[in-house]
């Protein structure tokens, strides 16, 4: 074995151990030094983007993929260009860019069970079941070693396919199915707390409470994760429906807290206060905000109830801006079409104390332009400072 591929090996080992243990700074330092030693392969670049990946930095990650030339309206999802992409999708969806990681996904020509998996994934956070639940049948039926870890969990993410789309029972059924042959204690955690999320939107709440409170036993104590972190939105959720709100909306405000500094699609804590005002727990002005949050995906926006249009700011603003005809007046002067600027500031003032993510602004004012993504932050820059110096 050469000195580079033993030092690759040696590598590959710390930072599995540190990823394992979440010793970000460690494993961060780490990663670029293995792809030097394993000569930035293609293989080793994508084990970079799983540790990124699993250590939540999908900056980082993305970083690996990027690339700077426009794509061809189809790639072979098996190509060199097409891992990339997929790769790149994936983490965009991570970070909160969800409308330019879907134009790149509906690029690809999928055609292996793993590339499934992910792509169903990306559509279930779009809430977007139907595509979602296409892609986990065309996983099955391509899945190799069904009975696997990682298979296993894409089958719980179809069961939370089939009950966003409604259809509770088959999903309860599905996480049985897998809670039956598996005995990993995430595993069974994360079986346990989808089959209470399940019959809680089956507003089954004894049953519900039940099955979170035997997920709770599966997951470490005082260790903060996402699965951590849904278990709370559900039971928080289950205890106000149940009567006990002071603690349902404790929960549930940790669980919004979590997903809001994780740096993560804002779907993820939206979902909560869209549970939160569904109720009665949100304040009137989460709930007037939240249908008119910028850049909510397609799915997501669909599910809430918008109410007559709502204006926001002061009434005497020399800026007006009304988002859906597109249009706006200032100084009296009324214009057709909203320059990014004008926009940006009316999103930033519907978002309130909640703002907006850089990567969810980039993909709600940019969503065409995922090949240029890295410099998409520069222009959102020029962006704050012309408003700076032209609206003050």
């Amino acid at each position: 074995m050469s000195k580079d591929r033993k030092n690759s090996d040696e590598r590959r080992k710390r930072i599995e151990g540190w990823v394992l243990e979440k010793k970000v700074q460690r494993a961060r330092e780490e990663i670029p030094l293995f792809l030097r030693s394993a000569g930035k392969s293609q293989s080793a670049i994508f084990e970079a983007c799983d540790w990124y990946r699993r250590l939540g930095l999908y900056r980082e990650a993305f970083r690996l993929v990027a690339w700077d030339e426009r794509l061809p309206s189809q790639i072979s999802g098996d190509s060199p260009l097409g891992r990339k992409v997929l790769w790149a999708a994936w983490m965009l969806n991570a970070m909160g860019a969800g409308d330019i990681a879907v134009a790149l996904l509906r690029r690809l020509q999928l055609k292996q069970a793993a590339d499934h998996r992910v792509a169903g994934e990306i559509f279930l956070t779009q809430f977007s079941p139907a595509e979602a639940i296409t892609h986990y049948e065309r996983m099955a039926k391509l899945e190799k070693n069904p009975t696997g870890y990682f298979e296993r969990l894409g089958r719980v993410s179809f069961a939370d396919a089939l009950a966003q789309s409604g259809n509770e029972a088959d999903a309860i059924l599905e996480v049985r199915r897998i809670t039956h042959v598996s005995t990993e204690p995430l595993l069974l955690g994360i079986c346990a707390s989808a089959e209470g999320e399940y019959l809680a939107r089956a507003r089954r709440f004894d049953e519900a409470q039940n099955s979170l409170e035997k997920a709770r036993y599966w997951f470490p104590e005082g260790d903060p994760s996402p699965d951590s972190a849904v278990l709370d939105k559900w039971m928080g959720y289950v205890l106000a429906a149940l009567g006990d709100s002071v603690r349902g909306d404790a929960l549930m405000k940790r669980a919004e807290e979590y997903f809001r500094t994780s740096a993560v699609r804002p779907e993820a804590w939206g979902d909560i206060v869209r549970l939160r005002v569904e109720r009665g727990l949100a304040s009137l002005e989460e709930a007037r905000r939240l249908p008119h949050y910028p850049g909510w995906v397609t799915g997501f926006a669909a599910l809430l109830a918008k109410p007559e249009p709502t204006s926001f700011g002061t009434k005497d603003a020399g800026l007006r801006v009304d988002l859906a005809a597109e249009e706006y007046s200032a100084n009296g002067c009324a214009y057709r079409g909203l320059p990014k600027e004008v926009r940006l500031i009316a999103g930033l003032e519907i978002a309130g104390d909640w703002g907006i993510s850089i990567p969810s602004a980039l993909s709600w004012l940019w969503p065409d332009e995922g090949h240029a993504f890295l410099e998409l932050e520069d222009r959102l820059h020029q962006l704050l400072r012309r408003i700076r110096k032209v609206y003050g």
